[in-house]
C-alpha cells in the first residue's frame, strides 16, 4: 500500500438481505487530509463511515477490503478492531445523544473515557476531559450538567471533545454540526479540522453542506445511490466557492428546489399551473382572533439554579408559522419542551386551544396531546430502536383508538408516501436508515395523529438541500390544507425567510425581538430558483 495512503478500500458491497446499500466502493484516504464524503440522503455516506471504523450494523453483510496498515477491518475479530478504537480510530456521530449515558454527568463520562485507554489517576483523568470540554466552547460549571440538560449543539460538541481525546489516526465525523447554530458550527468545524492537522491525523467528513467542503476539505467523494459518483480536489469536482456544482444532474446534493415548489408525487402534472398566494408580511397585519391556537405568557424553565427560559411570551394563530431562532443553547429546545408539556415549565402560562395546559395533571393531558405533536432534533432518539418504521408510524393510531386491521395499514403506507419514503423503508429499524430517513419517518409519526400544532425542533437538519425543501413543501401543503400551527426551530436564517409567517429571536433565555422575516438578500452564486421578497406557496389543490 502507498505510505501515503491511511485507509485503501477497494470493492466495498454492504447489504441489507438483498438490498446493496453500498456497491462496489473504491477509494484511499491519504494521512493527514480532509476527506469530505457528499451525497443525497440515503447515498450510503454514514454506512460507508462506520465501515471505515469497522463498525458496520450488526444487520449489514459486508464485503470487499478496507485495510488500514497492517489491518484488514472486513471480517476482522472484534479484539482486534477494538485494540484499534479510540487510540487509531474515532467517531464523531450524528447521533449525540445516544453517544453519551443519560445517567453520568457529562465531564465523568469524558473522564471514564480517559481511563478506558490511558492508565491515569482519576484526578488526572478528570483535568483532562474538563480541558477537551473547554476547548470545544463548554464551561466548567456546564461539564457537571446531565446530557438531556443540553442543548443539541452542546451535546455535539461534547460529543467532538470526547472523540479527540486521544489524538487519534482517523477521525470520521458524521455530520458533526447539523444541530448548530452558524457561529457554533464554524467553530466546530475550525476546531476538528485544526487539532486533526495539528496531531496528524486525517479527518473524514461527512456532509451534504457544500460551503463546509468548500471551507474546510481538501478532497470530496461524491456517492449516489450507493455508488461512487466522482471523486477529486473539491475545486474540480465541485468547483469555485460560489459557482455551482458542475456536472451534479445525476447527484442531487447541491442547490436546493425552490421552497414554493409543490412536492413532487410522481404525477408530471401535479401543481402545474396553480395560482400562488403571498404571504409571511401579510400574515404579520392580519387581525388575530380573540383565542390563538397556541398562547405563552411569561414562560420560564429553570434546570438547577440556571435559567434556560426567561418570561417567553408569544402567540400562534390557526395556519401560521412562528419562526423561533438563536444560537446553540439559548433555550429554544426547552421552550418547546415545555409547550408541549414534556418538562413542566417553573413559572408562567401554556394556552392551547382555549385551555391552560400548566395547572392539568396528565390525566387531563392526555386528551389534548394528539392534538400537540413534536418533531424532534434528534431523529434516532424519538423512535425506539426496538421497532419498526411501520410499527412506530402505527404506534399513535393504536394509542388513539384510530386503528383497524383494514384501513390501519393503508393509512401507515400512506404517511410513507406523504414524506417520501419508500414501503420498504417501512420494515426497517431507526438504526438501519440514514438520518434523513429516519427525520422524515419522524415527521411521518407526528402527522398520524392528525394535530393543529407542529413543534418543529430542527427538523430539517439532518436532511440535504433536496429533501430538505421537500419536507419543508410538505408542510406547507399540510398547512394550507389543514390549518395547522407551526412552531419552527432553526438555526438557518435563509430557511426561517421563506418559511416562516413571524420570527421569535431568543437570546440567553429570552426573546429579544419578535418581526416578520426579513427579505431574503439577493444571492451571489446562481439562486436554485427566482425569488420574491416575501414567502409564496401553492394554492391548495
Amino acid at each position: 500500500m502507498n505510505p501515503d495512503v491511511l485507509v485503501s478500500v477497494r470493492n466495498l458491497t454492504i447489504s441489507f438481505g438483498a438490498v446493496e446499500a453500498v456497491r462496489g466502493l473504491s477509494f484511499d484516504v491519504r494521512g493527514g487530509e480532509v476527506l469530505a464524503v457528499v451525497g443525497e440522503s440515503g447515498a450510503g455516506k454514514s454506512l460507508t463511515a462506520r465501515a471505515l471504523l469497522g463498525m458496520p450494523p450488526r444487520q449489514a453483510t459486508v464485503s470487499g477490503s478496507i485495510r488500514m496498515g497492517t489491518h484488514e477491518l472486513v471480517g476482522a475479530p472484534r479484539s482486534v478492531r477494538t485494540a484499534l478504537w479510540g487510540h487509531r480510530l474515532t467517531l464523531v456521530p450524528q447521533d449525540a445523544l445516544s453517544a453519551l449515558s443519560p445517567v453520568h454527568r457529562v465531564a465523568d463520562q469524558l473522564a471514564a473515557a480517559v481511563r478506558s485507554v490511558d492508565r491515569v489517576s482519576r484526578k488526572a483523568a478528570r483535568a483532562r476531559a474538563m480541558t477537551a470540554l473547554e476547548e470545544v466552547g463548554i464551561a466548567a460549571d456546564q461539564a457537571r450538567s446531565y446530557p438531556h440538560e443540553f442543548s443539541g449543539g452542546m451535546r455535539q460538541r461534547a460529543v467532538i471533545a470526547m472523540a479527540l481525546l486521544h489524538s487519534p489516526a482517523l477521525v470520521v465525523a458524521d455530520e458533526p454540526t447539523t444541530a448548530q447554530d452558524p457561529e457554533t458550527r464554524r467553530q466546530v468545524l475550525d476546531l476538528l479540522t485544526h487539532r486533526s492537522q495539528a496531531a496528524g491525523a486525517t479527518l473524514v467528513l461527512v456532509t451534504h453542506d457544500l460551503p463546509t467542503v468548500h471551507d474546510h476539505a481538501d478532497r470530496v467523494l461524491v456517492m449516489h445511490k450507493g455508488q461512487l459518483a466522482e471523486e477529486g480536489p473539491v475545486a474540480e469536482v465541485i468547483g469555485p466557492r460560489q459557482a455551482p456544482l458542475k456536472g451534479r444532474e445525476a447527484v442531487p446534493c447541491a442547490a436546493p428546489p425552490p421552497l414554493s415548489a409543490p412536492l413532487d408525487r410522481g404525477d408530471p402534472h401535479h401543481g402545474r399551473d396553480q395560482p400562488q398566494r403571498t404571504r409571511g408580511h401579510q400574515l404579520a397585519a392580519t387581525p388575530r382572533t380573540p383565542h390563538p391556537l397556541l398562547h405563552v405568557r411569561d414562560l420560564v424553565v429553570r434546570h438547577g439554579s440556571r435559567t434556560t427560559v426567561d418570561h417567553v411570551s408569544f402567540d400562534i394563530a390557526p395556519g401560521e408559522t412562528l419562526g423561533l431562532i438563536g444560537p446553540s443553547g439559548c433555550g429554544k429546545s426547552s421552550t418547546a419542551l415545555a409547550v408541549l408539556q414534556l418538562r413542566r415549565p417553573d413559572d408562567g402560562e401554556v394556552w392551547f386551544d382555549g385551555q391552560e395546559l400548566t395547572s392539568l395533571d396528565e390525566r387531563r393531558l392526555r386528551p389534548l396531546r394528539p392534538a400537540m405533536q413534536p418533531v424532534f432534533q434528534d431523529p434516532y432518539g424519538s423512535l425506539s430502536p426496538r421497532h419498526r418504521i411501520r410499527d412506530a408510524i402505527a404506534e399513535p393510531l393504536r394509542a388513539q383508538g384510530g386503528w383497524d386491521r383494514e384501513s390501519g395499514p393503508a393509512r401507515v403506507a400512506e404517511l410513507l408516501d406523504q414524506v417520501g419514503l419508500d414501503p420498504s423503508h417501512g420494515d426497517r429499524r431507526p438504526h438501519e436508515l440514514s438520518g434523513g430517513q429516519c427525520q422524515r419517518a419522524g415527521i411521518a409519526r407526528a402527522l398520524a395523529s392528525e394535530p393543529k400544532l407542529l413543534v418543529l425542533d430542527e427538523p430539517v437538519s439532518a436532511l440535504d438541500p433536496p429533501l430538505r425543501a421537500g419536507i419543508l413543501n410538505l408542510l406547507t401543503e399540510l398547512q394550507e390544507r389543514l390549518g395547522l400551527g407551526y412552531l419552527f426551530i432553526c438555526h438557518d436564517m435563509e430557511l426561517v425567510r421563506h418559511f416562516c409567517d413571524r420570527v421569535a429571536q431568543m437570546r440567553d433565555g429570552r426573546i429579544v425581538r419578535t418581526t416578520p422575516p426579513p427579505p431574503s438578500p439577493p444571492l451571489s452564486s446562481p439562486p436554485p430558483s427566482p425569488r420574491t421578497p416575501s414567502r409564496s406557496r401553492p394554492q391548495p389543490r
